[in-house]
Parts: structure tokens; C-alpha cells; sequence
């Protein structure tokens, strides 16, 4: 304990060495010749975007000659410890890109804005409605704007299916379909149908929703273990059970169906569509045998999870209303829509996703990605993390491994598993 002391109490020191050293222009906000200095925080996007972004500084930085961006982009490792190394030294960015989930914990901390306060309705009226009021709005206020999104597609290898006897001219609509193939594949060549992942994320939580059963009821109230959550959770499991997985897929990430993928090992692979330039430039021979189609799908539920990027503003921001109204700016429709074509990624714009970039397909595999993911977005859900969400994972992720170690079976372990949560969240 007093090592531990000793440590925070180390920590406190350094951020008050870091906000007292901190002078000139990161001091004040201002430069030399007294603009506004805006940080713009943005995560693993430079080098990569220099050339789409510079041009979009310099444009604003024209048509606002008192402000001056400076662009800090950060690798994702580590991005949220420096962002709060920042916080606790009244030094973070004021604009600030994180993910959907990441936005509640700061948030409910009072680390941001509510942005009502630095913009118009009009703004947020911009955005796709379900994203921006799951994905940018939290105790009724908005506290992010939607900046970019993806939503999953299912990828399949066609010779692979061809060679297991299956039907090769289009992916698997439905998971019920999943388990046939899985078996036909497995018995007639030497890969997996699909590679199923289990300890990653807490994804129990993402398959329940996505098989119909919610998380919580209507009142707040954990609600998952019923006999659909039961199903849903033995279907998943039962692949590894009985053989139809790697034994790697039970502390696989989601990358590793990615390099089987490429590797000809797998037949069906669900990802988000930016993947398959991975596959074209890294298995030309993969590629030209891929096939695609919209998100896999429960016959009798159809729930689509958007993964959201957001900018929020600082409340250490000396300039709040110029970062946001910069904000809003990076995330308009035409700015949107231009970064969009660049990346395999979807706008969080109603205009910008209705553009025909989203609607008229090509005939490429990119193209016939991006209107799935396209559409999906439209219906889709951003998922609202509950308190303590850490912790809550980590249940799910050893539910899943018990379960599919044949430790306990699918019901026990999901009561288990709710009552579990209901202890972490009534502390």
C-alpha cells in the first residue's frame, strides 16, 4: 500500500510539473500574433491523411483567420492513458476523436462539453438520427459529434465453398445457416467454415443483442438469461465443442480470422469492409475467389451494431465554442463524404449518406460492401455502454470460455453470468 501511495502520489506530481512547465503558446491558446490555437486529437490517422486533412486545415484556418489548428494524432496504444495523463494536467486537446464507448466514461466524469451549449440544434439535426442519439448523446445531452462509422460484412471465399459442395454465388444470409456449412466445409477440405470469437470485447453481449435478446429490459433491469439468450449462447459455443472452430478462437482477436482468411483457411469471414484491401493486396489470389454480402442475421431478428467515431470538446478547452464550431466543420456532409471516399468508412450524415457514392453500386466488391454497410448504417444501432462495462466483459468473456470448454452448461453459465452483473452493478 504505501508502494502504491507512493506511485500516485508520483503521478500527481508529474502532472503538476506538466501543467506548471507548460508555457508560450500551450499556455495561453494563442499564438504569437495572438490567433487561437485549436488542438485537434485525433487517433493513427497521420501519415496516412496527410494529404486529406492539411488541405481541410489550411481551408478553415482561410475562412477563420483567427484560429490556428495544430493537429496531434496519436497511435492507438496507450491513446486514452495520455488523454487522461492530459486531463489531470489541464492540458488536453479540445477537440478530441474516440470511439462511441470511450465518450460516456469522460463524459459522465464532466471532462466534456455538452455541446448544446457551444452549437445550434441544426448541427446535431444533421446527423443520422439513431446515431447521433445512441452514439453522441448521453443523459440527454449531446457531448459528441458522429464523425465516421463502419458496420460489418460477410466476406466468402467462393472455391472454398465450391469444394465443400455449397452454394458459391453469394455469402450466407443467416447464422441458422452457419452450422451446415461449417460441418461441409470441415468434412471436405482442410479449412473452417467460420472462426467464431469468444473472448474478445465482451462479444457474448454483442451476439445476444444482435440474436434479439437485450441486455437490459425496459426498466434498466438485467435481463439476458432467457431461453433465447440461452440459444444464442449454446449456438456459438457449440462450434468450438464440436470442432468447427480453431482451438485458437477461444483467446483469438478479431485479426486472426482476418490472416486465415487471406490465408485460404477460412470460408466466411464477418469484418468490417476496410478489410478486404488487406486481402487484395496481401492474397490477390484470395481475392479474385471473394464474394460478399450484408452482415450475417438471425431469421427472425435483424439488429446491425454501428462502430462510430466521435469528436468531443474539452472542458480544459480555453477556446470551446471555436472547437466546436471546428468540429462540426470536420464532420459536415461535404467533409464527411469527401474523407469517405477515401477510406472504406461511412458518414454519420444523413445528406452525406444518401449521396449515390452510397446508393449506386459498382460492380467491385469494395462497391457492394460499401451499399451494405451503407444501408446497414441506416438501421443500425450504436451500443450504449452500461457502467463498469470493463468488468461486465470480462464476465461475458469467461462465460463464453466456460461454455465452450464444456465447464458448465449454456443456462447456468448465463444465470451465472446475470447475476454476476447484477453484484457489479448494485456497487
Amino acid at each position: 500500500m504505501r508502494r502504491l501511495a507512493h506511485i500516485l502520489t508520483c503521478v500527481v506530481a508529474l502532472c503538476a510539473l506538466l501543467a506548471a512547465c507548460g508555457g508560450g503558446e500551450s499556455a495561453t491558446g494563442l499564438t504569437k500574433d495572438g490567433r487561437k490555437i485549436i488542438v485537434f486529437r485525433t487517433m493513427q490517422l497521420r501519415p496516412t491523411f496527410d494529404d486529406y486533412f492539411l488541405p481541410l486545415f489550411a481551408q478553415y484556418e482561410a475562412a477563420n483567420p483567427d484560429v490556428k489548428i495544430q493537429w496531434d494524432d496519436l497511435p492507438y496504444p496507450g491513446y486514452n492513458t495520455k488523454l487522461m495523463t492530459g486531463f489531470l494536467a489541464g492540458k488536453a486537446p479540445d477537440v478530441i476523436n474516440l470511439s462511441s464507448e470511450s465518450v460516456l466514461v469522460y463524459a459522465d466524469e464532466g471532462r466534456f462539453w455538452s455541446l448544446d451549449e457551444l452549437l445550434p440544434q441544426e448541427v446535431f439535426d444533421s446527423y443520422v438520427p439513431s446515431i447521433m442519439e445512441e452514439g453522441g448523446t448521453f443523459n440527454g445531452k449531446p457531448y459528441a459529434l458522429p464523425w465516421y462509422a463502419s458496420t460489418i460484412v460477410t466476406f466468402a471465399n467462393a472455391a472454398l465453398l465450391r469444394e465443400a459442395g455449397l452454394p458459391a454465388d453469394a455469402p450466407p444470409l443467416y447464422y441458422e445457416d452457419l452450422r451446415g456449412i461449417a460441418e461441409a466445409v470441415r468434412q471436405k477440405t482442410d479449412a473452417f467454415g467460420m472462426f467464431p470469437i469468444y473472448t474478445e470485447a465482451g462479444i457474448l453481449r454483442t451476439y445476444l443483442e444482435e440474436g434479439g435478446q437485450p441486455l437490459f429490459d425496459e426498466a434498466g433491469n438485467v435481463a439476458f438469461n432467457t431461453e433465447r439468450g440461452v440459444r444464442v449462447l449454446d449456438f456459438w459455443t457449440s462450434f468450438y465443442r464440436d470442432g468447427l472452430a480453431p482451438s485458437e478462437s477461444l483467446t483469438a482477436t478479431h485479426r486472426r480470422p482476418i490472416e486465415l482468411y487471406k490465408a485460404g483457411k477460412l470460408a466466411v469471414m464477418a469484418t468490417g469492409p476496410q478489410f478486404i484491401a488487406q486481402v487484395r493486396s496481401d492474397a490477390p489470389d484470395i481475392f479474385a475467389n471473394t464474394i460478399v454480402g450484408p452482415q450475417l442475421r438471425w431469421k427472425d431478428a435483424r439488429v446491425h451494431f454501428v462502430a462510430l467515431h466521435t469528436l468531443s470538446i474539452s472542458k480544459t478547452s480555453k477556446h470551446p465554442k471555436e472547437a466546436a464550431q471546428f468540429a462540426a466543420f470536420i464532420t459536415n456532409a461535404e467533409n464527411q463524404l469527401a474523407f469517405c471516399k477515401r477510406v472504406t468508412i461511412i458518414p454519420s450524415v444523413t445528406e452525406a449518406l444518401n449521396d449515390p457514392y452510397f446508393i449506386e453500386a459498382d460492380d467491385s466488391i469494395e462497391g457492394r460492401a460499401r451499399l451494405y454497410s451503407a444501408e446497414q448504417a441506416r438501421l443500425g444501432r450504436v451500443f450504449q455502454p452500461p457502467p463498469e462495462l470493463n468488468r461486465l466483459d470480462r464476465v461475458m468473456e469467461a462465460t463464453m470460455e466456460a461454455v465452450a470448454q464444456g465447464r458448465v452448461t449454456p443456462a447456468q453459465a448465463l444465470a451465472d453470468a446475470q447475476e454476476k452483473w447484477n453484484e457489479i452493478l448494485r456497487r
